[in-house]
């Protein structure tokens, strides 16, 4: 065999190689993806709160949510500094959560949670050398504010007037905005409700810093109020209804994972022509 046909024989060996193993990796990646269902932590779901005792002592609060995320703070009775805590629960009770910063920066707590929602557990900071035990219990159960989750909307009269939007959660915590019309600044707010639709929740910038909204949310989402800036000497009502029910959002709650696909390089094909090929020997 002559070089040139040599070369033209690896030449189309080596494209129908990149072809094929093109092909291959694009079966290889076409994988589809997969997903896990949500594991069922509702029993657990609420808000928590205790003491903390040993080389420090202080108190904690921790809210667990539906799929098992704790968040929470806790607080040094040694210089009253305040900590943000994360972590999470099994399906057995048995949790962990960690604190992110403060005094009792590095602090690991360690713990369960029985079915009357006692917690009882220990508590360690390997950086510090400290150790102790915990203990707290539940405050509220999502059950008893799950009704109230969702989105609302309103608008508020007075001295001042405008509009505002806040989500309640499933364990009753508030959280949103409100907007004046007097200058059009936007200032967020934050509070609670109670498990008999009584809520409050205070602004904590803007115009309206310092005011406090208190009211209550009757069985069809309809929200009914006053509100007081004792900063501002400002007062009047506001009035909303709920826009949103979480109930229409939990069928997408749950853990999901997959996998992503790198499309295969194109490979083409240029036709020769006129090409002759020496006779082979």
């Amino acid at each position: 065999m002559t070089n040139v046909s040599m070369k033209i024989v690896m030449m189309l060996s080596l494209t129908f190689c990149l072809f094929t193993f093109d092909g291959c990796k694009d079966k290889v990646n076409s994988s589809s993806p997969t997903s896990n269902s949500t594991v069922d932590f509702s029993k657990f779901a609420g808000n928590y709160s205790g003491t903390y005792k040993g080389d420090d002592t202080g108190t904690w609060s921790i809210t667990i949510n539906t799929v098992g995320n704790i968040a929470g703070s806790a607080r040094s009775n040694y210089d009253g500094s305040s900590s943000a805590v994360s972590g999470s629960i099994s399906t057995d009770g048995s949790f962990q959560f960690a604190v992110g910063s403060g005094t009792v920066n590095g602090a690991t707590f360690k713990g369960t949670i029985d079915a009357s929602g006692n917690c009882t557990g220990t508590w360690e900071n390997t950086y510090s050398r400290k150790s102790g035990t915990a203990s707290g219990k539940k405050t509220t159960s999502t059950s008893d504010l799950s009704k109230f989750a969702g989105n609302y909307s309103g608008t508020y009269t007075g001295s001042d007037a405008g509009t505002w939007s806040i989500t309640i959660n499933t364990v009753g915590n508030i959280s949103g905005s409100a907007k004046s019309n007097y200058d059009g600044s936007y200032s967020t707010v934050s509070g609670t409700i109670s498990t008999d639709g009584s809520f409050q929740f205070a602004s904590g910038s803007g115009t309206a810093d310092g005011a406090k909204f208190k009211g209550s949310i009757d069985a069809n989402g309809n929200f009914t109020g006053s509100w007081t800036n004792t900063q501002g000497g400002g007062s009047g009502n506001f009035s909303g209804k709920k826009t949103t029910s979480t109930g229409d959002l939990t069928r997408f709650a749950g853990k999901y994972s997959g996998t992503y696909i790198v499309p295969a390089r194109k490979v083409e094909f240029k036709k020769f022509h006129n090409l002759k090929l020496p006779p082979f020997p």
